[in-house]
């Protein structure tokens, strides 16, 4: 809750449940208001059976409205202007991010290519930690050298180079490596500081910083990286699409009877895909192979 505070994230009955990310610029003026509706099982943004995206703007008909976008959170450089600045692609990555990372300011361009000189006219003169997306690095660190004269952007590969290529295919975020992990995994939560007046940092001791800041994260990474088990879950979707599924009850094993099979396959297999290699959901992973062997006993 602190943190949507922070951000003064909104909600909108537009969409049952959709979220407001409003844009501040750094003298306090509300830019724009971004409308998207997330499943509020899974976190992920809803896109079928279209793209659940829209701005306050359109929806109220605002007349005499220029849009005119500013950096998602960047109201927080005037009010942590003490905090190092990191900058991710998306709205939601950033709030989380600053519940794990809170030592940073932490702002969203909104989309891969919103690194532009107009919305970043902000950053003047400071140093930039840029952690794109998997499967993004290039892209970013050529924006960076583009704007090489209005700030000193440090581009971060961690995620780049910790990513596997499943995980490059699918473009992960820091939000990917958040799920499931708790708070206290990266930085114990802690109450927002209030921020000092007069406050300056030089680069050299900023990038110093910010080594120190994400050292952590970078250790998790590493972790994660040695820890991964991917698994091969295209089989066991080819396999039951292939195969005719009676719905009626299936004593699998002595603790787990399947009432509605197709619905636990469709399931499961859901979850599973969703925390592909997370060890919390093995058991899901192993019941589908369970039910595999299962089935090929029975000729089915």
């Amino acid at each position: 809750m602190k943190v949507f505070s922070l951000y003064h994230v909104g909600t909108s009955k537009h969409w049952l449940g959709a979220s407001i990310f409003w844009q501040i610029d750094i003298l306090g003026r509300i830019r724009a208001g971004k409308i998207m509706l997330y499943n509020k099982e899974t976190g992920k943004r809803i896109k079928k059976p279209f793209p659940h995206i829209t701005w306050l703007h359109k929806l109220i008909r605002l007349k005499d409205y220029e849009l005119n976008q500013c950096l998602f959170g960047e109201h927080l450089l005037q009010q942590f202007p003490e905090k190092q600045i990191a900058i991710v692609e998306s709205e939601k990555t950033a709030i989380l991010a600053a519940a794990y990372l809170p030592k940073f300011n932490w702002l969203a361009s909104g989309n891969l290519n919103n690194l532009s000189r107009k919305r970043c006219g902000s950053l003047k003169g400071k140093t930039v930690l840029l952690f794109p997306d998997a499967g993004a690095f290039t892209i970013w660190k050529d924006k960076a050298k583009e704007l090489a004269d209005l700030a000193s952007f440090i581009v971060s590969d961690l995620i780049e180079t910790k990513a596997t290529p499943e995980q490059i295919k699918k473009g992960f975020d820091l939000a990917d490596y958040f799920e499931g992990k708790p708070i206290k995994v990266f930085t114990a939560a802690r109450e927002f500081e209030q921020p000092q007046e007069n406050t300056s940092i030089k680069a050299a001791t900023t990038v110093k910083t910010i080594d120190l800041e994400y050292k952590e994260f970078e250790e998790f990474l590493n972790t994660e990286q040695n820890n991964i088990v991917t698994w091969p879950i295209e089989e066991l979707e080819k396999y039951f699409s292939s195969t005719t599924i009676i719905d009626q009850p299936i004593k699998l094993n002595n603790h787990l009877t399947i009432n509605t099979p197709s619905k636990f396959i469709s399931n499961y297999l859901n979850i599973v895909k969703r925390n592909n290699g997370n060890p919390t959901f093995k058991t899901h992973y192993d019941s589908l192979l369970e039910l595999k062997s299962y089935l090929a006993d029975k000729n089915i």
